[in-house]
């Protein structure tokens, strides 16, 4: 009869490798449950999930997405912070920053907080971080949307979408009829009596298309033909703006952010509720 002798080696190694693989699972379900600010995420609380895209002209700065809990911040960072070697050498963060507290009001997706492009200070009271603060209370305290939002000339009323034409391998063009009498169509990037289509988006669950005049924005809806204006976001001392803003689960909504020296950033935002 013979004797099986089993290699204490191999059964070592093996144990050894299922034991890794068992904490690497652990780790990585506790890591799930940690959101933007690290805070433990309670799984059977309604979530948002939120994306946004910046965009300088043609150029996309970026495009991040977050999740949080209905009521917590969630801060998106994307840029580093360094001590600015002029004047009195503070700290100064160049990059992005998206700060949001998603909550439920009226059936509908409360977003606020505050978004910043550029270069700047962040922290003090004259920071971007204390403004925000402030201004977003003061947004609290006031009534009606005029107050809300940046008192800018609007434009979408004064343009008509007439339809769309496609070809294969090309991107798509516009008709457009102004209120003036003026008809064309119109291609992306191009300029046309002092419009510009900067951006067609096909992809999206609400096709539509942005166009751009003297720095402010208008959306059009491709399946309804309807132009609407795009809201500015209330500006910040020193570069960034503020926002308080009612969205619809599931649909996308666009805002104009200031950057510090005047440039405009389109920010593009698609919000879901995530069930748990």
């Amino acid at each position: 009869m013979g004797i099986r002798i089993l290699r204490l080696g191999r059964i070592g190694s093996c144990f050894k490798f299922s034991f890794i693989k068992l904490l690497a699972f652990i780790l990585s379900f506790f890591c799930s449950l940690f959101s933007a600010h690290g805070k433990v995420v309670d799984s059977t609380k309604p979530q948002v999930q939120i994306s946004a895209q910046f965009f300088a002209g043609d150029e996309v700065l970026s495009a991040p997405r977050i999740t949080s809990l209905l009521g917590q911040e969630a801060t998106i960072s994307i840029g580093q912070a360094f001590i600015d070697p002029k004047g009195i050498k503070e700290e100064v963060y160049s990059g992005i920053m998206f700060s949001v507290t998603p909550t439920v009001s009226n059936g509908k997706i409360l977003l606020e907080g505050y978004a910043f492009a550029g270069e700047g200070k962040l922290e003090g009271e004259d920071g971007i971080k204390f403004q925000a603060k402030n201004a977003l209370a003061n947004l609290k305290k006031e009534s009606g949307d005029d107050q809300r939002q940046e008192k800018l000339p609007v434009f979408a009323d004064q343009v008509e979408m007439r339809g769309m034409f496609r070809m294969k391998g090309k991107p798509p063009r516009i008709s457009l009829k102004l209120r003036n009498g003026a008809s064309f169509w119109i291609e992306l990037g191009q300029t046309r009596s002092g419009l510009k289509l900067v951006r067609v988006d096909l992809s999206d669950a609400e096709p539509h298309a942005i166009l751009e005049k003297d720095g402010r924005f208008a959306r059009i809806d491709l399946k309804t033909e309807k132009v609407s204006d795009i809201d500015s976001l209330i500006p910040l001392k020193g570069g960034g703006s503020v926002f308080l803003k009612e969205v619809t689960s599931g649909k996308s909504t666009n805002l104009s952010l200031a950057k510090p020296n005047g440039e405009k950033v389109l920010v593009a935002l698609t919000v879901r509720m995530v069930e748990p």
